[in-house]
């Protein structure tokens, strides 16, 4: 059973004085603490995860042909991109990945790997020409996520710019 104790307010010193109202988390199973300040105390206190409103897909997925397949993985997330077309629009859809990447998709990573499919950066990747042209699609006016916490995550932890 968890118990959460929240309302205690506490006045700190840096020139003004602030109230910071602080949530404290103690499971009893094993024995862990949590603290969060400001926003994020809501994730504790109700569990509510702190995201923004992403663009969505207007419709189900199955209703668009898949062109191509890239898998990012940054800060310990993992993300599978799908370049979608639909009548003669073409759009990016970015989900979880929960198992490990196919050995012949295109990876862009914080991590080192001996692949010659892990890249660092989908803008400055060195691949063939066919697929650069579709690495260079890549652009946020296009991209949709399967949920807001998903696009959240995934723009908190690339690890480069998304051109406009």
């Amino acid at each position: 059973m968890t118990e959460i104790d929240t309302g205690t307010e506490y006045d700190v010193e840096s020139g003004d004085t602030k109230k910071v109202t602080i949530a404290v988390e103690y499971c009893r199973a094993s024995g862990g603490k949590s603290l969060a300040f400001g926003s994020a105390k809501s994730m504790i206190d109700s569990g509510t995860w702190q995201s923004r409103p992403q663009p969505k897909l207007t419709e189900s997925k199955n209703k668009y042909k898949i062109l191509y397949r890239i898998g990012f993985q940054y800060k310990g997330f993992k993300f599978l991109g799908e370049l979608l077309k639909k009548d003669k629009n073409l759009m990016w859809f970015i989900y979880p990945k929960n198992d490990d990447f196919d050995d012949k998709i295109i990876v862009f990573s914080d991590e080192v790997s001996e692949s010659r499919y892990w890249f660092r950066d989908i803008y400055t990747a060195s691949v063939p020409d066919r697929i650069s042209k579709i690495l260079d699609t890549f652009r946020e006016s296009i991209i949709f996520y399967s949920d807001d916490l998903t696009g959240t995550d995934f723009k908190n932890a690339i690890d480069f710019s998304i051109r406009k």
